[in-house]
């Protein structure tokens, strides 16, 4: 199943418009700490395969991302799933997809709401499979979704939202 990921961030994340979100080598990065299988020879032969210029995965120069949070309206995403990430090369939907990685399996789902009470000061709830987040559950979750902190994290989920956590490791909240 394909699934896309931007490569800047749009205008509702205001300051950061515009500038990278790494997410290709957010994904790379944790494909290759995780370990995962991947078929890089047979990804050669693909057509549309992105240009990602050659970073220094292993040398900590990006952060992993090791899940995506995505709405799952028609349960398309389930353990087994073979997920095949791509990227924009410009605007989404209005351009071409590049694929910037070999297809790899949906590993688990976990449900995640995100609740906000109106009030600014206060941070949004969020819930995973039922248990509410502590402060510092949500920054890990932020940090493994490839956010650089919760206020970006909210900033993107800035409505109530209840979706799935898609994980491509062994990662569990």
């Amino acid at each position: 199943m394909n699934i896309g990921f931007m490569t800047t961030w749009p205008k509702k994340m205001k300051e950061l418009e515009g500038k990278p979100t790494y997410f290709p080598e957010k994904i790379l990065t944790s494909l290759i700490e995780s370990r995962i299988q991947l078929n890089w020879q047979m990804f050669g032969e693909a057509k549309n395969i992105a240009k990602i210029p050659p970073y220094e995965f292993s040398n900590g120069a990006f952060k992993p991302k090791h899940h995506t949070i995505r709405e799952n309206k028609k349960g398309r995403y389930s353990n087994n799933v073979v997920l095949q990430p791509f990227i924009w090369t410009n605007k989404p939907y209005r351009s071409p997809q590049f694929y910037f990685s070999p297809n790899f399996k949906c590993v688990s789902t976990q449900i995640i709401q995100i609740i906000h009470s109106g009030e600014k000061w206060r941070m949004p709830w969020v819930m995973v499979d039922g248990f509410i987040m502590t402060a510092p559950e949500i920054e890990v979750i932020a940090h493994n979704d490839g956010f650089d902190s919760t206020k970006d994290f909210f900033k993107w989920f800035d409505t109530d939202f209840t979706g799935d956590i898609i994980h491509w490791t062994n990662l569990k909240y």
